[in-house]
């Protein structure tokens, strides 16, 4: 079996909670370039620095959830506007 690489799982749990790289970027305060470079193993992040990665990860999933099962778009607009000043 093989040895999955920290960018490998990074970029696995990004993908499998249907975020962007722009997303993932923006929720931790770093670019999608930034977001694309550690992806490639091109940079290699500190301990908490994966931490972070993968909490933002389990957030933004979690909002996206939450934000699905909203009964109305102007509910789902008011979830979205919240999320979005949260992580200015």
């Amino acid at each position: 079996m093989k040895k999955s690489t920290t960018a490998e799982i990074i970029k696995e749990r990004r993908r499998r909670a249907n975020i962007s790289q722009g997303e993932l970027g923006r929720e931790i305060g770093r670019t999608q370039t930034w977001v694309s470079l550690i992806e490639r193993g091109m940079i290699a992040p500190k301990h908490e620095t994966i931490q972070r990665i993968l909490a933002a990860i389990a957030r933004c999933s979690t909002i996206k959830r939450i934000v699905q099962k909203a009964k109305s778009d102007v509910e789902r607009k008011v979830l979205m506007q919240i999320h979005a000043e949260a992580i200015r």
